[in-house]
Formats: C-alpha cells, sequence, structure tokens
C-alpha cells in the first residue's frame, strides 16, 4: 500500500514538473496559435494602463505574462505557465464581425525575418478538419468591450520582432488588425 501511495506521489510531481518555460519548437500549431479565454480582472488594469486610441479597434500583446494557472494547448499534453496575454479591445462606437473558423477567432502570429513579416508556420503538416458551414458563424466584439487571449511563448535561439494579427470580415472585404510589436525568441524551423 505504501508503494503505492508513493508511486501516486510521484506521478503527481511529475505531472507538475512538466510546467515548461516556453512551448517546444516541434510542437507548435500554428491553428492554435492563440487561444481565447474568459476575461479577466488583470485585463481592465492592462487596459486602463494602456493608450488606447479614442473610436479604434486595437490588438494589444503583453509581452511574457506569467498565466494566474497554468494553461495546456489542445495539440499537446503539456501546461505552459509563461507567454503572452493579448487583448482585442473595442473602443469604438461600431461592432466588428471578426473572421473565425469553427466558432474560432483566427489569430495569426508573424515574425518580421529578413526585412518583411511573414507567418510563423506549423513544425509540422497537421490535418485541419473543418466543416464549410463554419465560417457562416459570426464572432462579433462590440462596442466597448475586450475580448483576452493568450498565447505560450516558443523556444528558439533567434531573436526577433513578433506580432498578433487578426482579420475583420466587412462583407467581402478581409481586413488586418495588428498588434504592437515585441521581441522573443524562435526556432528558424518555424518561419515560412
Amino acid at each position: 500500500m505504501r508503494l503505492a501511495i508513493i508511486i501516486l506521489l510521484l506521478s503527481v510531481g511529475n505531472l507538475f514538473s512538466q510546467d515548461l518555460k516556453c512551448l517546444d519548437y516541434k510542437l507548435y500549431d500554428s491553428y492554435f496559435a492563440a487561444m481565447q479565454i474568459e476575461n479577466q480582472k488583470d485585463s481592465d488594469v492592462i487596459i486602463s494602463e494602456t493608450n488606447i486610441k479614442e473610436d479604434s479597434l486595437q490588438l494589444f500583446v503583453s509581452p511574457f505574462s506569467q498565466f494566474d494557472s497554468p494553461i495546456r494547448l489542445i495539440n499537446n499534453k503539456k501546461y505552459y505557465k509563461n507567454g503572452y496575454k493579448i487583448l482585442l479591445i473595442n473602443n469604438s462606437e461600431e461592432d466588428y464581425n471578426l473572421f473565425n473558423r469553427d466558432g474560432k477567432i483566427m489569430i495569426h502570429r508573424q515574425v518580421f525575418y529578413k526585412n518583411e513579416w511573414r507567418d510563423v508556420k506549423s513544425y509540422k503538416k497537421t490535418m485541419q478538419f473543418y466543416c464549410g458551414n463554419s465560417f457562416m458563424r459570426q464572432k462579433i466584439i462590440y462596442s466597448k468591450n475586450h475580448f483576452t487571449f493568450i498565447a505560450s511563448c516558443l523556444e528558439g535561439d533567434s531573436k526577433v520582432k513578433f506580432r498578433f494579427m487578426i482579420v475583420l470580415k466587412d462583407g467581402a472585404e478581409y481586413i488586418p488588425v495588428y498588434s504592437n510589436e515585441f521581441d522573443a525568441y524562435i526556432n528558424e524551423a518555424l518561419i515560412e
């Protein structure tokens, strides 16, 4: 019985020891560049400390945040405590329709590499199954509202500029919205 308890305790300890500083680049999947979470109290603090333009829609990245509790990315079993809090802040009088797939707002992670902005790609090709009807669902950010997202940082040894991007859908037109730029590291295998 004691042996079973010791093994159980070691297993639980091993679960928490898997908390990582940043995501191993081999596990990165661009479809899961960021995850939307419920708005948190500290999001309001970040918004109040950020220079938000009047009558605007802004995507703001708070570089290298420590999450309140470890997050688990959908495509792997490890937990991460460090990364980026991303706020989409609608300080305008308009509501905006956001490009989404399967009800998930699409956020792209981009890197400035060799004098141009490029999308960060998945390390390996993954099958993405979705139905065409999913593009018909609307995700709307209403006036004077905000959404909160989190994204893990990536392991790598090349220091580069990063930003995130979302796309507004205005009828048949797609309008990109870019975040502030920040320094971070990447493995060059993830650059398109």
